[in-house]
């Protein structure tokens, strides 16, 4: 299983012109996700990484015009490793607890996140499970929502005592992913007849009746998933079944548990 190491911080990123290299890199690599065409966009993230090859958010864009999972991979490898080298060692030392709040360490996260989607896209899920449990060591904030797919890759996994440490961490969350999740996880410990299984799923119902209809097939997933959401809403049930389908399918007969439940509810 691969390790995520801080790299040891080059001597060169001392030098001022270097910096510099890096900031003008970060500016071409905003003008290519504004670009037009594809084309131009990759070739904006080429001609950055000739200015820095410490240019994470390059490596990362390039990484989606990929034609294999190992080229992606290896290109996301590589913008994690940039995003360590452009920090250097002080970093991790001393903003530990703060990443993402702290501009500069974004094309770092962003990194990882890709990486860890590339590996979930390979079934290599414990090595994504790493990734998402180093950017909340990193930022327990978690602006980038990883824990909602943390969680399923716990239960997928049958790492059930992480799920709960996880779950109780973000215990305050109000999303119907932690009420749907909270569900599956009760049905796990209890089984079909405890009542708290049944409770916890009639809580998620009331929260979100779209998630439940979409995982029993009563209505279709579409086919384009949503980048915002309220509260309730189709468009949260679009993106909890887009990551959390993984952990239900897992456990067929929790699934089923569900689909009984939805069509007594008449959901």
């Amino acid at each position: 299983m691969a390790t995520l190491k801080v790299l040891p911080k080059r001597s060169a990123r001392n030098d001022e012109k270097q910096i510099d290299r890096l900031d003008q890199a970060q500016m071409l690599m905003y003008d290519a996700w504004e670009a037009p065409t594809p084309a131009k966009a990759k070739a904006l993230a080429r001609k950055a990484l000739k200015l820095s090859e410490d240019c994470a958010d390059a490596y990362t864009f390039l990484s989606r015009f990929a034609k294999t999972d190992a080229e992606a991979l290896s290109l996301l490898y590589s913008a994690v490793e940039a995003g360590e080298r452009a920090l250097g060692p002080r970093a991790f030392k001393d903003m530990t607890g703060m990443f993402w709040g702290v501009f500069e360490t974004r094309p770092y996260m962003r990194a990882l996140n890709e990486l860890a989607q590339c590996l979930i896209d390979m079934n290599r899920l414990e090595e994504a499970v790493d990734c998402f449990q180093r950017m909340l060591h990193l930022n327990p904030n978690d602006n980038q929502g990883v824990r909602y797919e943390l969680l399923p890759l716990f239960m997928a996994l049958d790492r059930d005592a992480d799920a709960e440490t996880l779950y109780k961490k973000y215990k305050d969350e109000i999303s119907s992913f932690w009420l749907y999740d909270r569900a599956l996880l009760d049905y796990r410990k209890h089984g079909a007849e405890s009542p708290i299984p049944k409770k916890s799923l009639k809580k998620a119902f009331k929260g979100n009746p779209h998630i439940a209809a979409f995982l029993s097939g009563r209505k279709e997933v579409p086919d384009h998933f949503p980048e915002a959401y309220t509260l309730g809403s189709e468009e949260e049930a679009a993106i909890y079944v887009s990551t959390n389908t993984r952990a239900w399918i897992h456990r067929p007969d929790a699934l089923f548990w569900l689909v009984a439940a939805a069509e007594e509810e008449k959901i």
